[in-house]
């Protein structure tokens, strides 16, 4: 028996991808190590890409991605659960970067790094 109410599977095979390059800094101009990027685009589905400990030059890549429009966000320290809560994401939408990657086009983008929220108490 199939499954009832499936998300349909969607498999799309291009060489004409394109990719993101980019610079996490605190402050402007100082580069910050160890962040977590993450990811949200149409293209990628309802997915995320996650790219964790941003190197001590606060540098990172993202390649072979589909075209499309996508959203950056660099986070100093976030729980795992909290990268994908839609009201925590609307919240800090003004500190993330929205970007356009074209077939085999390169963008750069610099993400200021959101500070980790203080404790609940």
């Amino acid at each position: 028996t199939g499954a009832t109410g499936a998300m349909p599977l969607q498999i799309t095979l291009s060489r004409s991808v394109g990719l993101i390059e980019g610079i996490v800094e605190r402050d402007p101009g100082k580069p910050v190590a160890s962040s977590t990027v993450t990811v949200f685009g149409d293209a990628l589905g309802k997915g995320v890409t996650i790219l964790t400990g941003v190197p001590e030059d606060g540098r990172f890549t993202l390649p072979r991605l589909p075209p499309g429009t996508y959203r950056l966000y660099a986070w100093e320290d976030l729980e795992e659960a909290q990268r994908y809560d839609p009201v925590l994401l609307k919240a800090y939408e003004s500190m993330s970067a929205r970007v356009t990657v074209e077939e085999n086009g390169t963008v750069r983008v610099t993400l200021r790094e959101i500070p980790a929220p203080a404790p609940q108490q």
